[in-house]
């Protein structure tokens, strides 16, 4: 694994959504009867680093379409805390995706274990047909996609959230919400953000390029945005940290202001708003005069053509078309992406360190994430 093949899984997301979309849908139509969907009371989102991001990503589509109470957690929180303390007023409630790109992430498998063992339905959204996560749940998804070489969590984290978009449609369309066809409509607007995924990627490249020459001697970056897009900042952030090995911070716009506005040690930080033009654009566009009162060199991840934020920031990565908020985190992801594989290539970086030395996940008895003991809810006390 190498900067070059994160780049390259980078370029190739608007040929993922344009040519798995359809395979992606009909696996989310067939995988959950209708008695189940009918049946679902709640939606807890689960999983752990890239998989919660894409949870949280994906928290407003399913308010907002199925009209469903929806939490995301971390696994650790639903399996040792959370699962069993929830309602049993109906069976077979909530209905508990775990999200886990290749399923062997032991939080995942074990969040997924209890949550069945109290009464929920448990459903695995991995590739790993015959992984820990899958057997741990009653239904398992499939959100394999054609395979492109190693890379830092980049289609993986897309299919994962494409999945969960279809999802969101498909209780809408089931619970009676919208007729057949306008749910189909809906499908229909959520593939063509592979159009606005190459418009963005083609805007991006160039000034995320000379964004990373910039910064590359930076101790640090904050990426900050809110709604659906607190999940891009927090995944654009990973993607710096395990790409470069660089401290990346992920934070919510109005906790920014409250928390990390204050750090005086660096204070020209590297900062990336990251906002769709939706709810919480007005008050982003309030954040640049506190940052630029603080010196942070303002990185704008903005709509093309925006007046409110992008004037206002030292650099913009523009982001092309027009796509509804709750769909808006499947391009909004994408520049953070890019930045961090270009700056990865020009530090000379290897992702994940190379699984090497401290860093090797696959060391015996090392307690890392995959290898970590699973409990059973017989282990936790009451």
């Amino acid at each position: 694994m190498n900067a070059d093949s994160m780049l390259r899984q980078v370029e190739s997301l608007p040929a993922l959504v344009r040519d798995e979309f359809d395979t992606l849908d009909e696996r989310v139509r067939r995988a959950i009867n209708h008695h189940d969907l009918l049946s679902t009371k709640r939606i807890v989102l689960t999983g752990c680093g890239d998989s919660h991001f894409a949870a949280l990503a994906s928290e407003l589509a399913f308010k907002q379409l199925a009209r469903l109470p929806c939490e995301p957690m971390t696994a650790l929180k639903l399996a040792r805390y959370a699962a069993t303390y929830e309602s049993k007023a109906f069976p077979r409630n909530p209905m508990v995706f775990g999200i886990s790109a290749g399923g062997r992430t032991a939080r995942t498998a074990e969040a997924l274990q209890i949550a069945r063992a109290e009464g929920a339905l448990a459903v695995a959204l991995t590739a790993g047909l015959d992984s820990p996560t899958a057997r741990a749940a009653e239904i398992t998804l499939n959100t394999g996609v054609a395979d492109f070489g190693p890379g830092p969590g980049v289609r993986t984290y897309f299919a994962s959230l494409l999945v969960l978009l279809l999802l969101a449609i498909r209780f809408r369309e089931v619970r009676d919400l919208v007729s057949q066809d306008e749910a189909n409509a809906l499908r229909r607007e959520l593939k063509r953000s592979h159009e606005a995924l190459a418009a963005t990627l083609e805007m991006a490249r160039a000034p995320a390029q000379a964004l990373a020459e910039r910064v590359k001697d930076t101790a640090a970056l904050m990426f900050v945005g809110d709604g659906p897009n607190l999940g891009s900042a927090l995944y654009s952030a990973a993607k710096v940290s395990e790409a470069c090995g660089l401290l990346a911070i992920g934070q919510e716009s109005e906790e920014w202001h409250h928390l990390q506005y204050y750090v005086t040690a660096l204070p020209g930080m590297p900062t990336f708003f990251i906002s769709s033009g939706g709810r919480g654009h007005a008050r982003v566009a309030e954040l640049m005069e506190p940052a630029r009162r603080a010196g942070r060199l303002i990185i704008a991840i903005a709509p093309e053509g925006d007046g409110a934020i992008a004037p206002r920031a030292d650099v913009v990565l523009p982001v092309a078309g027009s796509v509804r908020e709750a769909f808006t985190p499947l391009v909004y992801g994408l520049p953070g992406a890019l930045f961090a594989a270009q700056l990865c290539a020009l530090l000379g970086r290897t992702p994940f360190s190379g699984f090497s030395g401290a860093y090797d996940a696959y060391r015996p008895n090392a307690n890392n994430t995959l290898n970590s003991a699973i409990v059973t809810r017989k282990d936790l006390p009451d």
